[in-house]
């Protein structure tokens, strides 16, 4: 698999009805950056100070702090999770999914959140997907969560693109 020319163009639209038809979502805020590289060494996952003390804090907060952060969208998430479906051996995961995305210093599974797109459902709450990769023989999963809660902390860092 030969991702060493692939780019991702974080301009256009992301659409929840091509991963999540029916959940009644849209986008509410859509960061660009152009076409950037899909380079995973690029990738950094932040923390907030809060976040690095193992603080819980809420997804309204933390999507204010992160507001001067370079935040990846939805568009490399949704390549992302498009290249770790075309794996065909470990070898292949290990290179798309490296260490650094799987456990934080105290062995909980690290999950990446992608807060250069935001969602907004019909009730007007709001949510930020993520990445996580559960364990040795289990796979790569995502998914959504509402900013309404304190769900955010040490192992919940942001990706932002360097």
């Amino acid at each position: 698999m030969d991702t060493n020319y692939f780019e991702v163009d974080t301009d256009v639209p992301n659409d929840p009805l091509k991963w999540a038809p029916h959940n009644g979502l849209k986008v509410v805020e859509h960061r660009t950056m152009g076409s950037v590289p899909f380079e995973l060494e690029r990738v950094q996952l932040y923390l907030t100070p809060a976040q690095q003390a193992d603080q819980w804090i809420s997804g309204h907060e933390l999507r204010k702090l992160l507001q001067k952060e370079p935040l990846l969208n939805a568009n490399f998430l949704d390549a992302w999770l498009w290249f770790l479906g075309k794996t065909e051996n470990k070898k292949q995961l290990e290179f798309l999914f490296p260490d650094r995305f799987c456990n934080d210093q105290n062995g909980w599974h690290v999950y990446t959140f992608f807060w250069g797109t935001v969602y907004e459902n019909e009730e007007g709450r709001l949510f930020v997907r993520y990445v996580c990769k559960a364990g040795e023989t289990q796979g790569v999963t995502s998914g959504l969560v509402c900013l309404d809660e304190p769900h955010f902390r040490v192992n919940c860092p942001a990706a932002i693109y360097i």
